[in-house]
């Protein structure tokens, strides 16, 4: 795993995270980490294996980060947002 870009906005952290397969190395996917202390205690969501475009899964990262969308309401967000345009 690899991080290959990171937002900082508003305290939350959103991270784009690479993952190659242990089974074959040509198969990459790709991990999206939020997280964030802002409410007085650490909180942290990740989604792993999101998708295999890279393009989707930064715009999905900047969309989050652009809603100020936190580790706790991330999961319906990203569900819609897959729902919506995967």
């Amino acid at each position: 795993m690899k991080t290959v870009k990171q937002i900082f906005v508003g305290g939350i952290k959103y991270s784009l995270i690479q993952n190659v397969s242990n089974i074959n190395k040509n198969i990459i996917s790709w991990t999206i980490s939020i997280e964030t202390d802002i409410f007085e205690f650490p909180e942290k969501a990740c989604f792993t294996d999101v998708t295999i475009s890279k393009d989707f899964a930064e715009e999905l990262l900047n969309r989050l980060a652009d809603g100020y969308v936190t580790p706790f309401s991330a999961d319906e967000v990203i569900e819609n947002y897959l729902v919506e345009y995967a």
